[in-house]
């Protein structure tokens, strides 16, 4: 727990052994170096020659530690405990403060009149060149120092800068701001960072930046906690203060989930006080409404000086805090404001997408609030609306998919049987015709067109998932760069492959060819592409936890940890007309000849096939993106053994 000046930011230090020391059964000793090179003095209670001996015995242990233990220090006296003096201690002190070389400057605050006039008094007769001056207060006093002293103050962290500057102080005395941050407190991902300080033991404020979503809200959470567990025992966070300033926004199931956290918080950890500033409006207006269901306070604050007033408020007991807590001039209510709100409720088109505000007034007015949650209201109706249009969407092209597989499977089984007996006649009946017969040449022929038959019955029942392939663990990663390692050889080198794989030991359960295949299939389609301008292919593989909001765009799957992996490419795209047929066995945009229109029906096939999904995203002129989604497990991988390669035979 670090401890700063409230006034200049300087860090404040003091030990145990410095602190209300009972140096005799009138006089307390108190210290705190301030910054490098200034001693701070707060004696309590009556000075007698005895104790103050004690003091200034202690006065020297504390000034090695200032200014490097030799340079000369500031020091300052502050007499708002003193409650006097006799003779003999006040020559004592004078003595040795004349004595003491390294004291270049002393100033007094909080002084009596008439020690003021003595001081005056003094000053007139004073040999020793050290420089006496009298301030009004501990303010007037540190902001003195700070001229008088070399010492150049290091950069504050704009965070801890933000906090020392909100502080309106106005007390008599020093009164340290104590604030504690941990690198290991830090939440830090791709979307979302959240910076923490705890402030004078019980005041936890954060800094969120980026775009909230639930799979942040257990991260802040154990954020919480991990603050908490560093205070000392029997402490407690009364006040939770955010910085909403910095947040891009933040998804529905979020801001559900972040109340539901708040009162799960408050069930382990009661607290008094929730406050955030800076909060867009949506944000004000979603806690507006939560407001009379927490079991907690809340309010929302203009910046972070309001919101340590409302806190200093809400602790009535005097603290060095000016509040400046001003009651708002509520607008009054009239017939007219009534008619409007109620025509506003009326006028409302729940059927069709948007918020038209016909009624416009100002944050102050009473129903403003109101207003806004009927905004708020009807823009998550039409999300959820544009959520169900989506999802129904997808469940019919599954439901196709799912169709044509079943389809497409009947008919593939059928045929390979019959490929079966073709082949296998073929073969025997190349065994008996010698290769000097000019059938032997046709039936040569019929081999190789089974064989291209066999191949692409193969597809078709890997499409239809009734290939029978045995999943096993593997490291998804490795399997990839074997393919892109082949593909490189094959694909034109005006055409660029760049990888990005931030995970390299993820286990999926999955067959390594077909993941071979599908990454062949995605990448040679992307060749084609771009085979007349040149281009990039760009394949990323990341770890990636599913939040169950976002486990709505992909309707198969459920929340958890995945692999994604990315394939994208700087083609010429595709075109919103076709978007939907991708996937559709033998639908192809290529020329007779080029392509079968069975490779990404296929990567589709296999993807579902091991528990995944797939989307597509595209424009004309920006490129395609596929991604696909891999469940993760916990299993050890399996060595692959080769097997050798059997003929197709019938079924």
């Amino acid at each position: 727990m670090q401890q700063y000046c409230p006034i200049e930011g300087f860090k404040v230090f003091n030990k145990p052994e410095w602190i209300d020391q009972n140096v005799s059964d009138k006089l307390v000793a108190n210290y705190w170096i301030i910054g490098e090179s200034i001693i701070y003095s707060r004696p309590e209670g009556f000075s007698h020659l005895q104790g103050l001996r004690k003091v200034m015995a202690l006065n020297e242990e504390v000034a090695a530690f200032v200014s490097g233990g030799s340079n000369p220090y500031i020091q300052i006296e502050d007499y708002s405990f003193l409650k006097g003096s006799n003779s003999k201690a006040r020559k004592y002190f004078i003595q040795t403060v004349n004595e003491n070389k390294r004291r270049k400057s002393i100033i007094f605050c909080n002084t009596t009149l008439p020690f003021n006039i003595a001081i005056k008094i003094g000053k007139k007769f004073n040999t020793t060149n050290k420089y006496v001056h009298v301030a009004k207060n501990y303010k007037g006093a540190i902001t003195h120092a700070k001229t008088l002293s070399d010492y150049v103050q290091k950069p504050v962290d704009p965070v801890i800068y933000n906090i020392l500057e909100s502080f309106n102080y106005t007390g008599n005395s020093l009164l340290p701001v104590e604030l504690l941050s941990e690198k290991y407190w830090q939440i830090e991902t791709p979307e979302f960072s959240n910076h923490a300080v705890v402030i004078n033991k019980n005041i936890l404020h954060s800094t969120s930046t980026g775009f909230l979503r639930s799979k942040h809200i257990p991260l802040i959470d154990d954020m919480r906690l991990k603050c908490l567990s560093s205070l000392p025992d029997n402490s407690t966070l009364d006040y939770i203060i955010v910085n909403g300033g910095e947040l891009t926004g933040g998804s529905r199931s979020a801001r559900f989930k972040f109340m539901q956290s708040l009162r799960e918080w408050y069930n382990k950890f009661p607290f008094k006080m929730y406050i955030t500033y800076k909060a867009n409006l949506v944000t004000r207006t979603a806690f507006q409404i939560a407001r009379p269901m927490m079991p907690f306070k809340i309010k929302i604050a203009k910046d972070l000086a309001q919101a340590l007033e409302f806190v200093h408020h809400d602790q009535k007991k005097s603290l060095p805090i000016k509040l400046k807590v001003k009651e708002k001039k509520i607008s009054s209510i009239n017939q007219k404001d009534i008619e409007n709100l109620l025509a506003l409720i009326g006028n409302m088109n729940w059927e069709v997408e948007g918020f038209k505000n016909s009624f416009e007034i100002s944050e102050d007015h009473p129903f403003f609030y109101i207003q806004q949650s009927i905004k708020l209201i009807k823009e998550e109706l039409d999300d959820l609306f544009a959520d169900r249009t989506r999802l129904e969407g997808q469940l019919q092209q599954s439901q196709k998919m799912e169709s044509i597989g079943t389809l497409t499977g009947g008919i593939a089984h059928d045929f390979n049987n019959i490929m079966g007996i073709i082949l296998g006649n073929t073969e025997l009946a190349l065994e008996d015709v010698p290769e000097s017969s000019p059938a032997y040449s046709n039936l040569k022929e019929i081999k190789t067109a089974s064989l291209r038959a066999a191949n692409i019955v193969k597809q078709l029942l890997s499409f239809s998932r009734k290939t029978g392939n045995k999943l096993k663990p593997i490291h998804i990663t490795p399997v990839i760069k074997d393919a892109l390692r082949f593909l490189r050889s094959t694909i034109p080198t005006y055409i660029e492959i760049d990888q990005d794989f931030s995970t390299t030991d993820e286990i999926i359960l999955a067959d390594p060819t077909q993941i071979n295949q599908i990454v062949m299939n995605l990448c040679i389609n992307a060749s084609h592409a771009m085979e007349q301008t040149g281009g990039n292919i760009k394949v990323i593989v990341e770890k990636m936890i599913l939040d169950d909001h976002s486990a709505k765009t992909y309707p198969n799957l459920e929340g958890g940890n995945y692999v994604k992996v990315i394939v994208s490419d700087t083609g010429p795209g595709i075109s919103p007309k076709i978007i939907d047929q991708i996937f559709d066995p033998y639908f192809t945009t290529k020329e007779i000849g080029k392509g079968s229109g069975m490779g990404l029906a296929v990567v589709h096939g296999i993807v579902k096939n091991h528990g995944g999904a797939i989307s597509v995203e595209s424009s004309p002129g920006k490129g395609t993106k596929f991604t696909m989604l891999f469940p993760l497990v916990k299993q050890e991988p399996v060595v692959e053994t080769p097997k050798t390669k059997e003929i197709p035979r019938g079924s």
